[in-house]
């Protein structure tokens, strides 16, 4: 197997190794949060499988893979932020090293401020010890509409989500299951699950959106999802930014030149998968606030994010069912979250440790 193989010692400085039984786990979706919980399990001794579809539409495969501990329009740290942070360098790296390939980028993402205001605001927050690991200088790009300047954010950078998915999905293909879940195929016998006749410790259910219309073992009326649109875009390279912005929406730049993602948007009510002429116009005339090069649309994509109502991650052990567990409800943060979120659902798992009440799923039984 491959166990800590790759993690360096100070990631598991604080385990406690009460070591429940469990060898074989199963699974449900191979999007941010089932890849990442799949390889935290293969790293202590777990044998691991994935049931997924890949013909349905999946908001991890388009995510912007931005990773940034601050809500930068309100200004405000994310929930739980530090504990998220120290798990994202150690973490993607390994698994970087596992797959062979690259698709981590810590960067430095830039605030574009809108007023002297949220100039000032910026530079009172950073004399705050709190933040002055996080909010850095102040800084002028000529290649960008912004008077007032563009703050630096650090911590921050970017996942190439579809190629952590693909490569991943490529080194485990035996043991991905190309299905749709089935709730009624489950079977409960004593400590034991059985799946189409294959048994299985545990089951993680990390389905995303759709467990809320189709799964019977998550509570009622967690789930608020919502539906997001990216567009990748082609500069003129000669006048771009060559940075992460963040104003309305985010600029990323890709690996090509002058090649670029913009997004993204927030629609409640409409979770179909057809990207809309609103949204494009929206996310194009926001773009052209501080960028002067025209914009060619390459790529038009649609996702539906799993958020809940609160607003925050569900993960944790349902109340009937000792070898059911979550990972899911990450909303637009799953690369930001699911590192942290992994160890802290394995460690649940496998040596009893307990899960922040604000994040266990059990808040909404």
């Amino acid at each position: 197997m491959w166990r800590l193989f790759l993690y360096p010692k100070r990631y598991f400085r604080n385990i406690i190794y009460i070591r429940l039984n469990m060898k074989n786990v199963l699974i449900i979706g191979q999007g941010i949060a089932g890849t990442c919980m799949g390889f935290e399990l293969m790293n202590r001794d777990i044998h691991v499988e994935w049931m997924d579809q890949p013909t349905l539409s999946c908001a991890s495969r388009i995510a912007s893979g931005l990773y940034n501990p601050v809500v930068l329009k309100r200004m405000r740290m994310v929930h739980m932020a530090d504990a998220f942070n120290k798990r994202i360098e150690p973490f993607y790296s390994a698994l970087e090293t596992f797959v062979q390939d690259s698709f981590f980028y810590p960067k430095p993402i830039y605030r574009i401020f809108h007023d002297v205001e949220e100039q000032n605001n910026w530079n009172q927050l950073s004399d705050n010890p709190k933040w002055s690991t996080i909010l850095g200088d102040i800084i002028t790009d000529e290649h960008v509409k912004a008077p007032y300047g563009l703050g630096t954010v650090k911590q921050t950078g970017w996942v190439d989500t579809a190629k952590m998915l693909k490569t991943f999905r490529e080194k485990m293909q035996d043991q991905i299951i190309e299905n749709t879940f089935d709730s009624q195929r489950l079977k409960h016998l004593g400590n034991t699950l059985e799946y189409d006749n294959k048994r299985y410790d545990a089951i993680v259910f990390a389905e995303g959106w759709r467990a809320a219309e189709n799964n019977p073992y998550y509570p009622r009326d967690a789930f608020r999802p919502s539906k997001g649109e990216l567009l990748t875009v082609k500069l003129d390279q000669r006048a771009t930014p060559n940075r992460i912005l963040h104003f309305k929406h985010f600029l990323i730049p890709l690996g090509e030149k002058g090649t670029f993602k913009t997004g993204a948007t927030y629609v409640h009510g409409d979770l179909t998968d057809a990207p809309t002429n609103k949204s494009k116009e929206d996310m194009l005339s926001a773009l052209y606030t501080i960028c002067p090069s025209e914009a060619t649309v390459v790529k038009h994509d649609v996702g539906i994010r799993a958020a809940t109502k609160d607003r925050k991650p569900m993960i944790g052990k349902h109340p009937n069912h000792n070898n059911i567990y979550f990972l899911n409800g990450l909303g637009s943060r799953s690369i930001l979250m699911a590192p942290y979120l992994s160890q802290a659902l394995a460690e649940h798992m496998l040596h009893n440790r307990r899960i922040d009440p604000s994040i266990d799923v059990n808040r909404f039984f």
